[in-house]
């Protein structure tokens, strides 16, 4: 990643959806369509009246971690949780997890995601969602506006510290609910020509997940790609021998017999 003033900065942010059924989704677009098509009759005050009697009638899933199963699986809200109540959870939550360390915080925010969320794109994703700033303050990223606006609020000019969170974000989709896990930065600056690790190398290999989500660190992704290339030249090995020692010998007359 270029480190000049000019260049496009990245960081990643993760996402829980609080997301609309399929006859919630129909209405937003219903509202959405009347307001493009609008010839006058319908004000901008009636339009945003709608959209909010529409997102305030969202409800979270909830779901709960099944030990015998190892899964979240989803249960009956006997409290009736509302958006808004997740919410209040989840920022209590990372302020407490914010004192004891980034791991903590991603554990913490994996947790909200599986226990709430309904972006199929964030579970068991090795990487979080990636979204640039240029040198004007215009987002890089395809993502909807307002998420886009949220994620470079998050960020703060490079001042954004790992857990913080978004309010409620509305988009075309439902709400959502956004989580600073860091920019994206050189891991190694000014690694020398021979590519030789050294001990602190190797310990920041080993201490820094790939993802604050998932507990898989970098030392772990060698490791497979080592153990993977090794595996690979074996099973050519062996192909190759069989290769070179493979032949066919027919045995005349033996057969006879198959034909009757």
């Amino acid at each position: 990643f270029k480190n000049d003033d000019s260049s496009t900065k990245f960081f990643t942010v993760a996402n829980v959806l609080f997301k609309f059924t399929d006859e919630q989704q129909a209405q937003h677009d219903a509202i959405v369509a009347k307001m493009e098509k609008d010839d006058g009759g319908y004000y901008h005050e009636q339009y945003e009246q709608e959209l909010d009697k529409l997102y305030s009638q969202i409800t979270p899933v909830l779901r709960q971690y099944n030990e015998e199963t190892g899964i979240y699986e989803e249960v009956e809200d006997t409290n009736n949780l509302t958006v808004e109540d997740a919410y209040n959870k989840m920022v209590i939550a990372l302020s407490s997890a914010q004192a004891e360390g980034v791991n903590k915080v991603g554990d913490t925010i994996n947790e909200f995601i599986y226990t709430y969320g309904e972006d199929t794109g964030m579970f068991n994703a090795e990487s979080n969602y990636v979204v640039g700033i240029d040198s004007e303050g215009n987002a890089v990223s395809s993502f909807v506006e307002s998420f886009n606006d949220a994620a470079i609020e998050l960020y703060n000019n490079g001042n954004g510290q790992i857990g913080d969170i978004s309010g409620l974000v509305r988009s075309e989709y439902g709400i959502h609910v956004l989580f600073y896990t860091g920019p994206c930065v050189n891991l190694f600056d000014g690694i020398d020509s021979s590519f030789t690790l050294n001990e602190n190398a190797i310990e920041t290999l080993y201490n820094t997940r790939v993802n604050i989500l998932v507990d898989k660190t970098y030392f772990d992704v060698l490791y497979d790609e080592i153990y993977a290339d090794n595996y690979a030249y074996f099973e050519n090995a062996n192909m190759n021998f069989l290769r070179e020692n493979y032949n066919i010998k027919e045995y005349g007359g033996r057969f006879d017999d198959l034909y009757e």
